[in-house]
């Protein structure tokens, strides 16, 4: 249980540190005791004080008014708030009031947008259960969303709901890796494991269009406000994934050398002394897909770099029961080994990196 609570306060902070731009930006004026209250839940909430923190937040709501815009800034944070706690009570009201947002014609739509993308974002980084997937697609338009599809193919439709109503970058580059990942797998996988619900061709056009409307979502994301440097760094992270994907999926090695670049910005972001707090969490996640990208696209050759990314993976998870951990560890399952990108790669990275290989045997490996 504490372990899950580590990893559950590590990714709502991710989700409060992409959008602090976000919380803090006044599009329109507000109430001196409306920011107030809200700056004090803000910090609050970063310092772990759960109760406080939802004390000012409500209060916040209430000064509000008739604030559109501020009365759905201050429920995101309180939804945050409510999903941080450990229990799937609090994580239910979580996703509730995240609807809530979502589907309220008279908020803006890139407050409605970001709390879609945040639904699909705890389920893709932190909480896969089944219970937890009960909860998100309990009710429309979300069960349709799963009706007849795999849970990935529905996070997916809440990503693309996402942004029918604002182009995200992390939500159009998500798209653009369940994409590339999906015919990936299918193409990689021992012969009869997955089915292609569509002609392959139309995985391929779906990834370079989102990596295309990704690419012109990222700059104007960045131009609301300079400290969104969590939402920069997974949107390069997601685009180097895919595109690493699309090289080989196509044959184009002229995308290994934009997969790179994507990576390395990443990279350099989360290398900026201002970005110290999150670095540590997403760094980890970046350095297994940077290093499973270099071993696919050029092998031995770039060993050097290989064990330089897997030797501050393998200490940061060590360190601090780092998220990968658990998802590193359910690869292990013979389909999840020979089937997917992840375990492909994790095998390949094993061969390569002995300590690597010890890390897989501590998270269950029988390798």
């Amino acid at each position: 249980m504490e372990h899950n609570k580590k990893i559950l306060i590590l990714v709502v902070s991710i989700l409060l540190l992409g959008a602090g731009f976000y919380f803090w930006q006044a599009r329109a004026p507000k109430p001196p005791a409306y920011l107030e209250n809200l700056n004090t839940a803000r910090q609050l909430f970063k310092e772990g004080d759960t109760d406080q923190s939802l004390d000012y937040a409500n209060k916040a709501l209430l000064e509000a008014g008739s604030n559109k815009q501020a009365e759905a800034v201050t429920k995101l944070l309180i939804a945050l708030i409510y999903l941080r706690k450990t229990d799937l009570a609090g994580q239910t009201k979580a996703i509730q009031l995240m609807k809530e947002i979502a589907g309220n014609a008279a908020y803006p739509n890139f407050e409605r947008a970001l709390a879609l993308q945040y639904i699909a974002d705890t389920w893709v980084w932190q909480n896969r259960s089944q219970e937890f997937v009960n909860v998100i697609f309990s009710d429309e338009p979300y069960a349709s969303f799963l009706s007849k599809s795999t849970v990935t193919s529905g996070i997916r439709k809440i990503y693309e709901y996402s942004i029918s109503l604002y182009p995200l970058p992390v939500a159009e580059y998500s798209v653009a890796k369940w994409n590339s990942n999906v015919l990936w797998n299918a193409i990689n996988a021992p012969k009869g494991t997955f089915k292609l619900a569509l002609p392959e061709k139309n995985y391929i056009d779906a990834a370079e269009e989102h990596l295309k409307k990704g690419d012109d979502a990222l700059p104007r994301f960045m131009s609301l406000k300079k400290n969104n440097g969590a939402e920069v760094s997974r949107s390069y992270l997601l685009k180097g994934i895919a595109l690493g994907q699309l090289a080989e999926l196509e044959k184009k090695p002229e995308y290994n050398a934009m997969a790179e670049d994507a990576f390395k910005k990443s990279q350099d972001i989360l290398n900026q002394s201002s970005n110290e707090h999150f670095s540590p969490i997403i760094r980890p996640w970046l350095n297994f897909y940077y290093a499973v990208f270099l071993e696919r696209a050029y092998g031995k050759q770039r060993i050097a770099d290989i064990n330089n990314l897997l030797t501050y993976m393998i200490a940061k998870v060590s360190e601090t029961n780092n998220i990968i951990a658990k998802f590193i560890a359910r690869w292990d399952d013979s389909q999840q080994r020979l089937g997917t990108y992840e375990g492909q790669g994790a095998s390949a990275l094993a061969k390569i990196n002995p300590a690597f290989k010890e890390l897989l045997r501590s998270l269950g490996w029988k390798i």
